[in-house]
Parts: structure tokens; C-alpha cells; sequence
């Protein structure tokens, strides 16, 4: 198990990416990453279970994860396709980035440059 300390609000943006995306990443799951949804479930569990008393996406209590390697490795990979995604779609729709969901693209990068460090050990 690896420990990492983020903030309650980093694991929020990551929490609440995870829950939008279920339905996408089920679907592409099952072409190409089979056993990883149920991964997927625990640290979306686990991540909800760390912020449910969350003040807002700016709380910068901090809190502790623990994840395995394959669930590193997982947070790592939906990050990347997360931020592309939802930023070319929000860019589309509006011409730009609002500030709330930069906000949200910056806590998750946060966490996914700490996944980085671990996995680089």
C-alpha cells in the first residue's frame, strides 16, 4: 500500500470526476481494461468515504489515502484522460476554462503528480 496526503478538497475534484465518468469509463472498461471497474468502484468508494464531510473544493484539510499500486497506476491514467477531455469539450462549448473547473483540472494534477512520485520510486 502506498500513502498519500492530499487535500480534502483535491480528493473532492477527483471524487466528483470519477462519479461523472462512471458510465464512460464502464464502457471503455469492458473493451479493454476488464478488472479494472472494480478498482475503479473501491478508490471512487474510498475517496467518498475521505471527503463526506467537505466543506468545498477549496477545503484544504488534508487527508490520507491508500492505494495500491494498480489503483496508482488507475488514478494516474483517468486523470490524464479526464483533464484532456473535459477541457476540450468545455473549451468547445464556451471558449474558455472557467475558474470552478480549473480549479477542479488543478486539484486533480495536484494528486496526479503525487501518484508520479510514488510510482517513480
Amino acid at each position: 500500500m502506498y500513502e498519500i496526503i492530499v487535500s480534502k478538497g483535491e480528493a473532492a475534484s477527483l471524487m466528483l470526476a470519477m462519479a461523472q465518468s462512471r458510465q464512460n469509463v464502464k464502457k471503455a472498461f469492458k473493451k479493454t481494461r476488464k478488472n479494472d471497474l472494480q478498482t475503479y468502484d473501491s478508490l471512487k468508494s474510498h475517496l467518498e468515504a475521505n471527503t463526506n464531510d467537505l466543506d468545498s473544493l477549496n477545503d484544504i484539510t488534508p487527508t490520507r489515502l491508500l492505494m495500491t499500486r494498480d489503483e496508482l497506476i488507475l488514478t494516474s491514467d483517468f486523470i490524464d484522460w479526464y483533464v484532456s477531455g473535459a477541457k476540450e469539450v468545455i473549451k468547445e462549448a464556451f471558449n474558455k476554462v472557467d475558474d470552478k473547473s480549473q480549479e477542479q483540472f488543478d486539484n486533480m494534477l495536484k494528486i496526479k503528480n503525487k501518484v508520479g512520485e510514488l510510482l517513480a520510486k
